[in-house]
């Protein structure tokens, strides 16, 4: 951890007063809902960091000399008994409350709902349908592997680059930087779909050289590999940006396509899959910017 004016070594005495400042209450209820009455102002350091405060939002937003200097004076302020005491009553009050735990279970469970959503939705399509966005019941053994050998290859080249969408994209966003996010996102995902066509073009040399896989069996694996692994990193991005319901509604419309090209066109599931991953990766790209 880093900052422009370091505490020294020897014991501070922390400020006996509590923040008046909104912005400071608002930081007092941000590490109290975060860690409760941390050990000691270190810990408060770290968790302001971790919201994305710097020495210069420190200066600037809080008249702070830096992010430990504020650090000391929120921390002072949750040792206050004060702010003990209205802890202390509000967690009492929540405790007695059984409508306040009873609705913040309902709250909490259906929030974890919508985040499963899509995966459900997928779930419910092959049931009723036989077929989802990416899978169909009538695929033969050998079909069923190709199928998941993309798939499995999607995760795994996409999945640094999902993780990478997470880190950064969550630490701009808690900066409220939205160039830099967007900058980020961009570049990450120019990443990943260069990732993706170089390993495309590695593949079919290998197999040219070594022939494992007949032509058509090698097309079946590269559809499923090049169509699902935009789609991952799209979908990682409304994930960052908590938009569970882009991801459920992104997901269904390429379901739809699916069912539409499969009953109304007859083109096969090949093709179904193929329209339908295409429309599913342009909303979650069109959603998320």
């Amino acid at each position: 951890m880093s900052g422009v004016d370091s505490p020294p070594d020897k014991e501070i005495e922390l400020p006996k007063e509590a923040c008046e400042d909104d912005k400071e209450v608002e930081l007092q209820d941000f590490v109290r809902e975060t860690a409760g009455v941390p050990m000691n102002f270190w810990a408060v350091a770290a968790l302001l960091e971790s919201r994305g405060l710097r020495d210069v939002d420190a200066k600037e937003q809080y008249g702070r000399r830096s992010i430990f200097d504020l650090a000391m004076t929120v921390f002072g302020a949750l040792l206050s008994p004060d702010a003990a005491a209205a802890s202390s009553e509000e967690e009492e009050k929540e405790k007695d409350s059984w409508l306040s735990q009873t609705l913040n279970f309902v709250r909490l469970y259906a929030k974890g709902m919508i985040f499963a959503m899509p995966m459900a939705g997928q779930i419910a399509a092959i049931l009723v349908l036989r077929y989802s966005l990416w899978a169909w019941l009538e695929f033969s053994v050998m079909q069923a592997s190709l199928v998941a050998m993309g798939t499995i290859a999607s995760f795994v080249v996409s999945g640094g680059i999902v993780q990478a969408i997470g880190r950064e994209g969550t630490f701009y966003q808690g900066q409220r930087n939205p160039i830099l996010l967007d900058r980020v996102c961009r570049t990450l995902l120019f990443s990943g779909m260069v990732l993706m066509l170089a390993v495309a073009v590695i593949t079919v040399c290998v197999n040219t050289i070594f022939p494992y896989f007949d032509y058509s069996q090698l097309m079946v694996v590269l559809l499923y590999f090049l169509l699902l692994t935009p789609l991952w990193l799209l979908l990682a991005i409304l994930y960052m940006l908590r938009d569970n319901l882009a991801i459920l509604c992104s997901t269904l419309i390429g379901t739809a396509i699916v069912h539409l090209v499969m009953s109304v066109l007859g083109w096969g599931i090949y093709a179904a899959h193929g329209f339908g991953l295409v429309v599913a990766s342009l909303s979650a790209g069109a959603w998320g910017w």
